[in-house]
């Protein structure tokens, strides 16, 4: 059963009632489950019709989808929210765009988070991760749950190429883009109990950055050793990064890890923080990606044809926008289920 498929189970008041009591114990009434079964449908049917739109709306459908089944998870996760009392504000304010355009200068349009569909969105999910790191024996594997603050992201501001270069399955064509190292690292994680985990680091089209920046992005301690070696257990490999990270006799070495997320069965994805030690799950960096398509094209029409048609400086980044559409139409529903259903 695919996603979508996935989700239209939802679209059932007693499925939804059902899905209410598992996640709180407790017993839904019919007006809500109709708001919530409403609001994922609006959301399939946004989606359905941005997959047949043209390029010049398609974003602006996919936002509005992103937005209604957002609003039908936060329903579903908070036991007392009504749909009149959600929030009518986005949560994400754009300024300043049209100097940054002009400038042809995309990847720097920037937002503030403020109070709305977003920040109650993270606050609802825990800005929540569940990924996984190998360990022994081998190919075991351990599930990490990982919750990261939300109050700190009140009032930050946060550009579109930084969203870009933290996403990991944007990591080749941003690089081919921007000319420069992602922010985020193909790795293979490996933990030994109470022990330790090890963890490789592998260069992406423009190598690895200097130690210190590696540092620095991944907070990996300077007490640590990285080296560099030819040398794999488990994968290929032409040359990689590798450091050891002790575990302290609590569970706190878990805060340790740099923020991750699986790929694939042989990889994960390091994940650098946007700054100040803030971090962001995979299902806020794609609101945040939709958000922007959205925007961009809904407001600045001009600009975001000249791009598509290959007419004004700036379009260097519209492979990248394309890749962005891609991914948020093939995997934003997934995203949606892993939350309503509590999958890791």
């Amino acid at each position: 059963m695919d996603s979508w498929a996935r989700l239209s189970l939802y679209e059932s008041t007693d499925l939804v009632k059902a899905l209410f009591n598992k996640r709180h114990s407790r017993t839904l009434n019919t007006g809500k489950a109709q708001e919530i079964v409403s609001a994922l449908a609006q959301g399939r049917e946004y989606f359905t019709a941005a997959a047949d739109a043209g390029l010049l709306v398609r974003p602006v459908l996919q936002y509005y989808g992103v937005l209604a089944l957002s609003r039908g998870l936060i329903l579903l996760l908070s036991p007392n929210l009504r749909e009149t009392s959600l929030p009518q504000a986005h949560g994400l304010s754009s300024n300043g765009w049209g100097e940054k355009l002009s400038k042809k200068q995309p990847g720097e349009l920037s937002v503030a988070v403020n109070n709305g569909t977003f920040l109650s969105l993270m606050e609802h999910t825990g800005n929540f991760d569940t990924p996984w790191v190998y360990t022994g024996p081998y190919p075991s594997k351990l599930i990490l749950a990982r919750s990261y603050p939300t109050a700190s992201l009140a009032e930050v501001r946060i550009t579109f190429e930084e969203v870009l270069s933290r996403t990991p399955e944007l990591r080749e064509i941003f690089e081919k883009t921007f000319q420069k190292s992602a922010s985020n690292y193909r790795s293979f994680m490996f933990s030994i109990g109470n022990a330790h985990t090890d963890i490789d680091i592998f260069p992406g089209i423009h190598g690895l950055p200097e130690e210190a920046i590696l540092r620095k992005q991944l907070a990996i301690p300077t007490s640590l050793e990285i080296t560099h070696t030819y040398n794999h257990n488990f994968v290929h490999t032409d040359g990689h990064s590798h450091y050891r990270l002790p575990h302290p006799t609590d569970s706190s070495w878990l805060e340790l890890l740099p923020q991750f997320e699986n790929i694939s069965e042989a990889h994960s994805a390091l994940i650098a923080p946007f700054r100040d030690d803030i971090h962001i799950s995979k299902i806020g960096r794609y609101f945040l990606l939709a958000f922007f398509l959205g925007t961009l094209s809904r407001y600045h029409p001009t600009h975001w044809l000249g791009m598509m048609q290959g007419q004004q400086n700036g379009d260097f980044i519209m492979p990248a926008i394309r890749e962005v559409m891609n991914i948020i139409q093939a995997n934003y529903c997934a995203l949606i289920i892993r939350e309503l259903e509590g999958l890791s």
